[in-house]
């Protein structure tokens, strides 16, 4: 009984660790345990997410390799406070709007480090309801996608003339939870697919 439950422990640990490191829905493809059945076994499928199976004389963790392209969680500070001021100095070079469409932006620039950004972040930073910022972007011609939009876009275009980033860095410094999602997104922005300029 004690090497079940060492044996599901390590396992679940495991998964746990991953999902913790990477940003997106991480599942194995097949959980195989060496000891025999439980009568929880269920909870175990419906926790992994995946075919558990028993009695196994292989025993592991099988993972897709599409996992490792993934972008991982965490910051580097410096890399946050360099990427912030070349996001700024990039909006600056935008067509001036008003100051409700400037902040948004720069908040939007700012979020992004964190995923996705969401309207009712930027309405907390910008300590406005919800409303609020919708009814003020509206009568300056604009809306909250929109203005995501545009500053991914205008973002992508400088990184991507970054060597040192990879298409993977790219979707994750604009928030996306992979590169698939960006690649499309860049697509639909530009009618072509993102491509690093390695000089």
């Amino acid at each position: 009984m004690t090497g079940a439950l060492v044996e599901q422990a390590g396992y679940a640990v495991l998964l746990e660790f991953s999902r913790s490191m990477a940003r997106g829905v991480v599942n194995p493809l097949e959980v195989r345990f060496a000891t025999p059945e439980p009568a929880h076994a269920q909870g175990l499928r419906n926790y992994f997410a995946c075919p558990v199976l028993f009695d196994s004389a292989t025993p592991g963790v099988r993972f897709d390799l599409k996992l490792l392209e993934l972008p991982v969680k965490g910051k580097d500070p410096l890399m946050v406070e360099v990427l912030t001021q070349h996001a700024n100095r990039l909006l600056d070079q935008l067509p001036k709007q008003e100051g409700i469409v400037q902040a948004v932006r720069r908040e939007i620039a700012k979020a992004l480090q964190d995923g996705e950004p969401k309207a009712e972040l930027i309405c907390a930073a910008l300590n406005c309801s919800h409303r609020t910022l919708l009814r003020k972007l509206a009568h300056a011609g604009t809306n909250f996608r929109t203005e995501l939009n545009l500053v991914r876009k205008e973002l992508a275009v400088s990184y991507l003339q970054d060597p040192r980033l990879r298409i993977v860095d790219v979707a994750l410094l604009l928030g996306y939870s992979d590169h698939s999602a960006f690649t499309r997104a860049y697509k639909e922005w530009t009618g072509v697919a993102p491509v690093v300029d390695r000089g």
